[in-house]
């Protein structure tokens, strides 16, 4: 499974990433604190896993779409919302 691109939604704030099937790189520029491990534990909790929130942002409160292609090169896409996961094939 490739991760292919990844929205993450939080009141008004948002985000879309896409992201390389080779290699991804996650760096903070010489300073530390600065979100990387949350970054890394949003991809996981987009992806249906039960990861506990951080003190600064709940993760319940952020709804996510996280595209991804399997070995066969059908695309997916996963929708959480709170305890909500949905999951619909590129068509759907």
């Amino acid at each position: 499974m490739i991760i292919e691109k990844i929205e993450l939604k939080e009141s008004t704030e948002k985000s879309c990433d896409f992201l390389n099937p080779r290699f991804n790189l996650i760096t903070s520029n010489d300073k530390n604190s600065t979100g990387k491990s949350t970054y890394c534990r949003l991809i996981f909790y987009s992806l249906g896993y039960p990861i506990p929130s951080t003190e600064d942002i709940k993760f319940e409160k952020v709804e996510s779409k996280t595209q991804i292609v399997n070995d066969n090169g059908n695309r997916f896409i996963i929708h959480r919302k709170d305890k909500s996961l949905s999951l619909y094939t590129e068509n759907d």
